[in-house]
């Protein structure tokens, strides 16, 4: 469940309007918000009637009170005249595109007056279309919902980009060797957004994978990802897997970010005598491939699992529930990558003993 406090207005002030504007609403809206700027009261009060039922608007019968208006709240899309006194609409536009925040704010003129020349001036300043007065009502909101549909898709386009590029950032590069361990990364999730981090110690080393189960967008995701990764990097590593695994989740807990998230940690920690210490929370699990069973092992409970495994021996890592599944030890690492991926669990790391150091 989500909720918004919505801040009191400082100082007792009030909207700053022209006598007509619909008062401020809370954070979250039902309805697109639609600001429509023009110096005719009845013209303003046409296209409230053609458009409240399906969106929120927001009149203005100046400039320098629209501008106030968008200091104040977010809009979803301007609806403005050209020829009005004082500010036009021209420069209207231009004052608001040297606004960072409303540079791509998606924007519709309207005049009633057919001059080529000035129809050419508005279409270059990048707006998103122009209407002739009078306004019909059924072509003013077919305007406007394919306005506000192509911005939508513009918006969430540049999003996955940015997750994509976010993705990229995130996607590890593990060290040949942790401790007295071979590391091997066989894949990482993108759709889960896994992270997997590790730090070199005089002793050994450190191993973490981190699923995040997100309900945000993609690129909010992968954000959440990324500044889970942050804090895994800065964990101090003194003491045993389990009682770092524990100091991590109170972290998350109470983190301003992430705290009540669902996140799945698995933690190893590699000596260079040979020791490997586990312990995890959430869906985790491992195998011990070689004199072991082969079979995945739960990690769900953060009480750790010590390990010493003989060289040549391999602890397959991963993010995964544990089941049956038995895996051939005479598989090559590769194999047994495959074999894993192919039941959906999307990140994967192998660590083959190498013997004391």
């Amino acid at each position: 469940m989500f909720s918004a406090i919505v801040p009191p207005l400082t100082n007792g002030s009030s909207p700053e309007a022209a006598g007509d504007e619909t008062p401020p609403s809370a954070l979250v809206r039902s309805k697109p918000r639609v600001l429509v700027l023009d110096d005719d009261s009845s013209q303003r009060e046409l296209i409230r009637s053609y458009l409240q039922d399906e969106f929120e608007i927001v009149t203005c019968a100046s400039a320098d009170v629209a501008l106030g208006e968008l200091t104040r709240r977010p809009v979803d899309l301007v609806l403005c005249d050209i020829y009005m006194p004082g500010t036009d609409g021209l420069c209207f536009h231009r004052q608001l595109s040297a606004r960072g925040a409303h540079e791509l704010l998606p924007f519709i003129f309207m005049t009633g007056v057919e001059d080529e020349k000035l129809q050419g001036v508005a279409v270059s300043l990048g707006i998103d279309d122009l209407l002739l007065k009078p306004l019909r009502k059924r072509a003013l909101r077919t305007t406007i919902h394919r306005v506000l549909a192509r911005h939508r898709v513009v918006r969430e386009r540049l999003a996955d980009d940015l997750a994509t590029q976010l993705a990229d950032t995130l996607r590890p590069r593990l060290p040949p060797r942790l401790g007295s361990f071979a590391v091997t990364l066989h894949a990482i999730g993108h759709d889960n957004l896994d992270i997997v981090v590790h730090r070199r110690e005089p002793s050994g080393g450190m191993l973490l994978l981190g699923r995040i189960h997100s309900r945000a967008a993609h690129s909010a995701a992968a954000l959440q990802a990324a500044y889970l990764a942050g804090l895994a990097a800065q964990l101090s590593l003194g003491g045993d897997a389990a009682t770092l695994v524990e100091i991590l989740r109170a972290q998350l807990w109470s983190d301003c970010v992430l705290g009540g998230q669902q996140i799945d940690l698995l933690l190893a920690l590699t000596g260079r005598d040979g020791r490997l210490d586990l312990a995890g929370s959430g869906a985790t699990g491992w195998a011990r491939v070689g004199d072991g069973d082969g079979k995945l092992n739960g990690l769900r409970e953060t009480h750790g699992t010590t390990l010493r495994p003989a060289p040549g021996e391999r602890i397959v890592l991963c993010l995964a529930e544990p089941d049956d599944t038995a895996f051939d030890p005479s598989l090559s690492c590769e194999q047994l990558a495959n074999e894993l991926l192919g039941a959906g669990r999307s990140t994967l790391v192998i660590l083959e003993a190498l013997g004391g150091a």
